[in-house]
């Protein structure tokens, strides 16, 4: 509404056309037919949505695995390796005294939150050097404000193509799974560790719902009204999103 009243009072002024459509009557749909017509939508988008998803969920894994930085991964090899050979000789030297087994316990979880951080600081530092770590890094300065880190900045990128594959960005990036031995991605984001509070999760949400819509809309718009208009609707959507999402992120921070 308020982009159409600006619209209306700047680059839009004059008198606009009426616009006059002739609707059908309306009549009280029966199961069959909105069954029907269910199966034909959605069978429709997984055709069309399921091939899309995952080819560019294939390709956004190799730019987040290539190039490989084998110094990155040594070095937190043997980090890992050492702290492992510190809990082995805490651990012998508690049986020797025979400590309890609360001790014993909280020993475990120390190097196993320890491990654990290194392995997340691991996998983050290697996808830095690979070819979309390197993108994300460098749109990041600008989504920083809204409190989003660089996977958030390069899941913006390829949602581009569509909205869907937004998460499934995500999802390799943090190399979500499914297993029962590894954290899924809602999971992983409701880990402090990662980075993500409330107040960005809920910023980007809304950065996704306002930001372009995909690239078929795009060219949509560039076919019906002409490149000049889609190539503004994206600067336009982008900006409104970044306002409104700046906006809303400090906001929820004072809340939250």
């Amino acid at each position: 509404f308020i982009s159409a009243k600006l619209f209306n009072n700047t680059i839009l002024k004059g008198k606009s056309m009426p616009f006059v459509m002739e609707l059908p009557p309306y009549r009280m749909p029966t199961i069959k037919t909105m069954l029907i017509h269910m199966w034909d939508r959605a069978s429709s988008y997984l055709r069309k949505m399921g091939g899309i998803i995952l080819a560019f969920s294939i390709i956004i894994w190799v730019l987040s695995e290539y190039p490989k930085p084998y110094h990155i991964e040594q070095d937190y090899n043997n980090r890992i390796q050492q702290v492992k050979q510190e809990y082995k000789i805490s651990l012998s030297s508690l049986q020797k005294q025979h400590a309890s087994q609360q001790v014993i316990q909280e020993l475990n979880q120390k190097y196993s939150t320890i491990l654990e951080d290194l392995e997340i600081q691991k996998r983050q530092e290697m996808v830095k050097y690979t070819f979309i770590g390197k993108t994300g890094l460098l749109i990041y300065p600008l989504l920083k404000p809204l409190g989003f880190n660089w996977q958030m900045g390069v899941s913006l990128t390829t949602g581009f193509v569509a909205k869907e594959v937004v998460v499934s960005t995500m999802g390799v990036l943090y190399h979500a799974t499914d297993d029962e031995s590894n954290q899924n991605l809602s999971q992983k984001l409701k880990n402090p560790r990662y980075g993500i509070s409330k107040a960005s999760a809920l910023a980007f949400m809304i950065f996704v719902m306002i930001y372009i819509p995909c690239l078929a809309t795009v060219i949509a718009i560039a076919r019906e009204i002409g490149p000049r208009w889609a190539v503004f609707s994206i600067f336009y959507q982008v900006f409104v999103a970044w306002i409104v999402s700046f906006a809303l992120y400090h906001v929820a921070r004072l809340i939250i």
